[in-house]
């Protein structure tokens, strides 16, 4: 179960990163209130880990500081180096913009050792986060059966058909979205995948 916030306790954030994505989970009384995860992009995906760990931080910080506001708070983080990133004598200049981020809140960044900072290891490494390409799959089998009955499939395909402007295509009888997304029709199927 969430914990609702405390405004009278501290706050503590546990964050990670992994080679393609960032998470972090805020935490009171050793409970969690919220989690958040982040793909990363191309460009992000190249930081040295040091630096996508600090991100990892930054995001945190801005996603639930509506939360934190003036209070102080503890951010654990499996690499050591970024206890000492407010004293770093040369900065980028995406570094310096990080330091003015942190300067907005009561900041105190401690190690914690990767074995113990399981949740947000997990939520880094989450495999949904990865790019990954679908087979020809019993799900796909189930998803074509149930997109004859759903109503925005069929008014997809049928503006498709029509020659309308659209980001959806199709093909092997599925509703792609863009390039690698492929449409999954609202109902028992979806609210598996969802669980």
């Amino acid at each position: 179960m969430l914990k609702l916030p405390d405004f009278d306790k501290e706050f503590e954030i546990h964050s990670d990163a992994s080679n393609f994505a960032i998470g972090g989970v805020i935490v009171q009384d050793g409970r969690p209130m919220a989690f958040e995860s982040k793909k990363l992009s191309e460009t992000e995906r190249r930081w040295p880990i040091h630096e996508k760990e600090m991100w990892a931080i930054i995001h945190c910080l801005k996603t639930w500081g509506h939360y934190i506001g003036s209070k102080d708070v503890v951010v654990w983080t499996d690499n050591v180096t970024l206890k000492y990133f407010s004293i770093q004598p040369k900065l980028s200049s995406k570094q310096v913009r990080w330091q003015d981020t942190l300067a907005l809140f009561n900041v105190d960044i401690r190690h914690k050792p990767g074995k113990e900072n399981i949740v947000p290891d997990a939520l880094s490494r989450k495999h949904q986060l990865r790019v990954v390409y679908v087979g020809k799959t019993k799900l796909q089998k189930e998803v074509r059966l149930t997109s004859c009955r759903d109503v925005f499939a069929k008014e997809a395909r049928q503006n498709i058909q029509n020659g309308a402007k659209s980001h959806f295509h199709l093909r092997n009888g599925l509703l792609w979205y863009k390039q690698n997304r492929f449409y999954v029709p609202e109902g028992k199927i979806r609210d598996t995948l969802l669980k």
